[in-house]
């Protein structure tokens, strides 16, 4: 009992360890691409604005993006899980569900696998993602629900965790396209490879070993990612169930 209780607190020791360091290490990442996260996060934030101008010109399109949503989700056995869990109000059931749904679909699906084929297509995808959120969200469609001041923060929150995917995008382009010497992708060297034809020495407009360290990065991101958008969904969970009408509903 005694050899169990110390092998399962050393593994619990070892896994904290390793996600301490794993989260710190994403912190400095976001530190050292300080204007790149900048840039985005106003690119973000800008775009979701356009999604409510939108609605102001065009009303149907928040009802056409409800239903699209939702039309997703009653279409796969996870969505109508989440909704399930919703339903019956059970908050932490209901966060752990939106917190696999976000990370492993919405940031990792949706914004990393396609960065890691083509550079920038996941900055696109989290464009696309923000605009649908200011039509979705859009206080001006003539709902009352539209947008409350509580999901308000959870659209903060989430945002954060999408924006840090969009960064690792980023970040990867830069360690694969190293010759072009444009401002938003940094002049680097490139990987110097032999033609096997004529023996010389020529230079690669990929770098593989640039795209290594850029996975390196994009995986540490995933700490401070993993973190808000579990903060996020917990704090969905509890709106979405107990705050229906608001701070001040009744």
């Amino acid at each position: 009992m005694s050899s169990l209780y110390h092998q399962t607190s050393h593994l619990i020791q070892s896994t904290y360890t390793t996600l301490h360091r794993t989260f710190l290490t994403g912190i400095q990442v976001i530190r050292h691409n300080s204007r790149p996260f900048l840039l985005l996060q106003t690119g973000y934030w800008s775009l979701a604005l356009i999604g409510v101008a939108l609605t102001y010109k065009y009303p149907r399109l928040q009802q056409k993006s409800l239903d699209s949503a939702n039309r997703d989700l009653e279409s796969y056995k996870i969505g109508r899980i989440v909704v399930s869990a919703y339903e019956n109000g059970r908050v932490l059931e209901a966060s752990a569900w939106t917190l696999g749904v976000n990370l492993l679909v919405g940031a990792m699906g949706c914004i990393t696998l396609p960065s890691m084929v083509l550079p920038f297509s996941g900055i696109v995808m989290m464009g696309i993602r923000a605009i649908s959120w200011g039509m979705i969200f859009s206080p001006v469609a003539g709902k009352p629900d539209a947008l409350t001041v509580p999901h308000l923060i959870t659209m903060l929150l989430e945002g954060q965790g999408y924006i840090l995917a969009g960064l690792g995008d980023r970040i990867l382009a830069r360690g694969i396209i190293n010759q072009l010497g444009l401002w938003w992708v940094g002049k680097g060297e490139g990987e110097v490879r032999l033609d096997e034809e004529t023996q010389e020495k020529k230079k690669s407009w990929i770098s593989w070993p640039g795209y290594r360290e850029g996975l390196k990065d994009v995986l540490a991101l995933y700490g401070p990612i993993t973190a808000v958008l579990a903060i996020a969904a917990l704090w969905e969970a509890y709106e979405v169930i107990h705050l229906k009408d608001g701070f001040y509903g009744v």
